[in-house]
């Protein structure tokens, strides 16, 4: 398992994604099939495909990683949580399924300043772009857009609007052709990209299209069958683990559990006999995963914000000895910054490949009298500065 910070990096990651945007620059001028060297990276959305006017300030978002879990399961909670915002700003939190469509969230963490505040960011010091887009399967435009700066109420309303204008208005159903996407610059924030899928369904009910459950299958399956994405896995501590339909899903497409992360929620409705079925599995001990598992407890206060998640780990009887590495929402956070900060270095590294072939193809240009004498300086300072 990766061992999990409770800190990212910032400067690190940062440095990270810039060199590798100026590999990219660099490299497309000069590559006869530039799709050869990115197209890949693009598809998986390690990187996206074009420079954004928002919080992210360039072309690399980092690895995407897809959040699946059954109807139900906590994922709007835990993402919510992840990003350090109240319960139903991001995503309402209510019974029921209540994401209807995808919706990719894009977090980067800015530098601390003397207005961060880490109970939720009620202070300001956050900016946020909303948009509708098309999804990888269509050709449709984007039909909204909005910034929002330090208003929870104006981005609660904003992701609200996007999601109304990517669902049929006369059935219950799921967007098929387009995604929401919420760009999210903050202090308090790991840097991730999170992609929130349907929650998974056995049947449809009154008011519901009767495709909704193979619509929900079919978006899943497009989403975490990308060899690239990492699949956070959410699975109901209080609910019979081999019944999961979000493992079962990732089992077909990660047989090798080499890109899936358990994610176990609800650990305060778990009767006293099974907190040491619970503790098997946050071990690794009952379906082994290379990326391990993590507990998290992510439930709304009486006052509209948290529950003290961190004392209640403390006091229960059942999981406070649990290791510290995996157990909480800052610690799963902290494990999601270590796998982007590997995979950007994998990334970095096939780049400064393709830099140093680029640049014996174009000396070889020059020795047969060519042009490139420019890009050839170019590629040997970016390859310098990206190898010290």
């Amino acid at each position: 398992m990766l061992g999990a910070s409770s800190s990212l990096s910032s400067t690190s990651l940062g440095s990270t994604l810039d060199a590798i945007d100026s590999l990219q620059s660099l490299l497309q001028p000069v590559n006869t099939s530039p799709a050869d060297v990115t197209a890949s990276v693009v598809s998986s959305g390690v990187v996206s495909s074009g420079p954004s006017s928002g919080p992210t300030s360039g072309p690399t978002s980092g690895p995407t990683i897809v959040v699946l879990g059954d109807q139900s399961s906590g994922k709007s909670s835990l993402l919510s949580r992840i990003a350090n915002f109240p319960p139903n700003v991001l995503f309402e939190s209510s019974k029921g399924m209540t994401t209807k469509c995808v919706t990719k969230l894009v977090l980067r963490r800015k530098a601390v300043g003397a207005n961060s505040n880490k109970q939720g960011n009620k202070q300001g010091d956050w900016t946020a772009r909303v948009r509708t887009t098309q999804s990888q399967m269509t050709t449709t435009k984007a039909t909204f857009e909005r910034a929002i700066t330090n208003d929870l109420t104006a981005l609660r309303e904003a992701v609200q609007t996007a999601t109304a204008l990517t669902l049929n208005p006369n059935v219950s159903t799921v967007a098929k052709n387009s995604i929401v996407v919420v760009e999210l610059e903050s202090s308090d924030c790991p840097n991730v990209t999170l992609v929130d899928l349907p929650g998974l369904v056995r049947t449809h009910v009154t008011g519901q299209s009767s495709s909704i459950v193979d619509d929900v299958e079919n978006l899943v399956d497009y989403y975490i069958s990308n060899p690239s994405s990492i699949i956070l896995s959410l699975i109901p501590s209080n609910v019979d683990f081999a019944t999961s339909s979000a493992m079962a899903k990732a089992v077909v497409v990660d047989p090798g559990g080499e890109r899936t992360i358990g994610v176990l929620t609800k650990c305060d409705l778990v009767e006293q006999e099974e907190w040491g079925v619970v503790r098997d599995i946050v071990e690794n001990k009952v379906k082994p995963l290379q990326l391990g598992y993590y507990m998290v407890f992510c439930k709304e206060d009486s006052k509209g914000g948290w529950q003290d998640e961190s004392k209640f780990f403390e006091n229960h009887l059942g999981f406070r000895g649990v290791k510290s590495e995996v157990v909480g929402t800052e610690r799963l956070g902290g494990g999601l910054g270590e796998i982007i900060k590997e995979k950007l270095f994998d990334e970095l590294g096939m780049y400064m490949k393709s830099v140093e072939r680029r640049l014996q193809d174009v000396e070889e240009e020059l020795r047969r009298g060519g042009g490139g004498g420019k890009r050839v300086t170019n590629l040997q300072q970016a390859f310098v500065k990206v190898s010290e």
